[in-house]
């Protein structure tokens, strides 16, 4: 899809938009850059979503109009749509370009009409007559001159692409007589969002993830290759009794792609990039990207449950299972709180959870007390000792009581050192 902007600062210039959508304002950091008075610093989005387009009034001092009518927060778009943002209007069209609302109405011409149409046929043949002599003088010159024009400079997409963060958005819709399935996934920034919704298993499932720098690192190598950045992917087959759709934006700044895929064997580019994505995903928040049977879900989730029951009790001997346990809790209850008929474990599972966080609670702070007193009764080891156990009891680095207990042992080991 394209905005081109049909009065105000940038008459005539397009700008391309992907799912899941651009922004609009007065700060550097948007996607189109209005310096205008009457534009607010974030004033308008247009996002895609479950098939549509929308535009959105993002709190703006003098609002967003959609064919001349103000807004309320939001409103669906459709080709030719024309959206006001300040003094500024920009017509949304598909990528064929920009249709005239003159041939939309419909509205015919005749009488002296026909003549105008057949004076200015004369004109454009006379026109492109007189172009085309225009060009075979021009390369008479060039010819005898034997001037080769110096190639273009190659530009770096790797270097390009590494001084902006990376911005990805991800879906695959699967559509037949007995199965209705979609899985989408968005990183913005540092927050990975994934979506999955499932009609025929009655699943729906969405999970956000921080992602850190090493995480950030291995997803930044594998999808922004000059492959498939440089991919021209746009395949679109007739219409069958099934559907199947993926498709992917990825871009850091300026460098990106977008490749769509319909009803088509998925080229081996895009099938790298969605390898790379549905392995993470299942690796880091255990969500498939295939439709899983009710039954198989029902199933794993036990397995999860009983698994985390036999971990809590073995806390005594291992700290760090009373926080394994909290994890399968939480597996269980994010994978079965979709589920209108829920098992008799589900319930269990929410209780459990919340007990095992309580107690997890209580043990770090009474560490983290005794820890207070021995460094201000001057023992900074015992302190160190007891900052330790919490790093044992959590094994996730990214854990904020981890980052905390850490950042305090360090303080401790400059306080011994000196």
């Amino acid at each position: 899809m394209k905005l081109i902007c049909t009065a105000g600062l940038f008459p005539n210039k397009s700008y391309d938009v992907f799912p899941p959508g651009i922004s609009i304002g007065r700060e550097d950091d948007n996607d189109i850059v209005l310096r205008d008075e009457e534009v607010s610093r974030y004033h308008a989005k247009i996002e895609y979503h479950d098939g549509l387009w929308y535009v959105h009034d993002m709190n703006s001092s003098n609002g967003v109009l959609v064919n001349m009518k103000k807004i309320d927060q939001s409103a669906t778009l459709s080709v030719q749509d024309d959206v006001k943002v300040g003094k500024s209007v920009f017509r949304f069209t598909d990528d064929s370009g920009l249709i005239q609302r003159e041939e939309k109405s419909g509205g015919g011409v005749s009488g002296d009409g026909s003549k105008q149409k057949a004076r200015l046929v004369r004109l454009a043949l006379a026109g492109g007559l007189a172009l085309l002599i225009v060009l075979v003088v021009v390369a008479l010159v060039l010819t005898q001159k034997q001037a080769v024009a110096p190639p273009a400079p190659a530009v770096d997409l790797m270097a390009l692409a590494a001084e902006h963060p990376m911005e990805l958005y991800f879906e695959k819709v699967s559509t037949d007589v007995d199965r209705a399935f979609r899985y989408a996934l968005q990183l913005k920034e540092r927050e990975l969002t994934v979506t999955v919704d499932d009609a025929v298993n009655d699943t729906r499932i969405e999970e956000k993830l921080n992602v850190d720098d090493e995480q950030l690192r291995h997803l930044r190598e594998k999808l922004l290759t000059p492959t498939l950045l440089t991919d021209e992917v746009m395949i679109r087959e007739g219409r069958r009794q099934g559907s199947e759709r993926s498709r992917l934006l990825v871009r850091a700044g300026p460098v990106g792609n977008y490749l769509v895929v319909e009803n088509s064997v998925i080229p081996e580019s895009l099938e790298e990039a969605v390898d790379v994505l549905s392995q993470f995903v299942q690796q880091e928040l255990g969500v498939f990207a295939e439709a899983v049977p009710r039954e198989e879900v029902l199933e794993r989730a036990e397995e999860f449950y009983l698994n985390a029951i036999r971990l809590e009790k073995e806390a005594v001997v291992e700290p760090s299972n009373l926080y394994n346990a909290i994890l399968g809790y939480r597996h269980v209850v994010e994978r079965l709180k979709w589920m209108a008929d829920k098992p008799a474990f589900y319930q269990d599972a929410v209780e459990r959870m919340a007990q095992a966080n309580q107690s997890l609670q209580s043990a770090i702070d009474s560490l983290r007390k005794e820890a207070v007193t021995y460094r201000h009764t001057g023992q900074p080891q015992m302190a160190k000792t007891r900052l330790q156990k919490i790093l044992g009891m959590i094994p996730d680095n990214r854990h904020p009581e981890v980052i905390k207990a850490r950042s305090e042992i360090m303080s401790i080991d400059r306080e011994l050192r000196n």
